[in-house]
């Protein structure tokens, strides 16, 4: 299973080290995941940030909007852009965390009953979430 972390981010330069820390300490080495900062048009150097951190770890990437659209086209942008069979939607400061599994079109979920690896991505989902949360503690 891939997680796909997606995280819209507006003038973060100086909260982003701290959350990369705890992105990696919560996920390890035992999850597949991603992560997809959404650059939305900052102006302080997160741009910079964001660039250097993608050039060392392959499992983060960042997408850069040339001006600030909103938090809602950064979310699409990132959930455009997501690979991943579960993904999270969470701010940088990790105030607000949302889960969400996709599914493919001919999926039985898409007419609305849950099969057994739907239900299996959720829980994985919901889980790294759960660990997320427990940073705030």
């Amino acid at each position: 299973m891939l997680l796909s972390i997606v995280i819209p981010v507006y003038n973060e330069r100086e909260s982003l080290p701290a959350l990369f820390s705890a992105l990696r300490r919560v996920l390890g080495k035992d999850c597949g995941y991603e992560v997809i900062f959404v650059d939305d048009g900052s102006v302080d150097g997160t741009s910079e940030v964001l660039r250097r951190a993608a050039n060392e770890d392959p499992r983060f990437k960042a997408i850069f909007f040339s001006r600030n659209f909103g938090h809602q086209a950064a979310i699409t942008a990132g959930l455009d852009f997501a690979s991943g069979d579960a993904v999270a939607v969470m701010d940088a400061d990790l105030q607000d965390l949302t889960v969400a599994v996709r599914f493919d079109a001919h999926d039985s979920a898409s007419r609305g009953a849950l099969d057994p690896r739907s239900l299996e991505l959720l829980a994985g989902a919901l889980e790294v979430s759960l660990h997320l949360l427990r940073l705030l503690e």
